[in-house]
């Protein structure tokens, strides 16, 4: 399920997140945070 998080605090600047893995110079994290507007997602 997607938090939008940018309508909860528009002016957030850092947050906490967690990270799931490492392998070499790739890293997955838990949760990442996008501004909204001006931005078109294509399937």
């Amino acid at each position: 399920m997607t938090k939008k998080i940018f309508w909860q605090d528009p002016y957030l600047t850092e947050f906490e997140t967690t990270l799931n893995t490492v392998n070499g110079n790739q890293v997955t994290v838990f949760m990442s945070f996008l501004e909204a507007r001006n931005v078109i997602m294509e399937p």
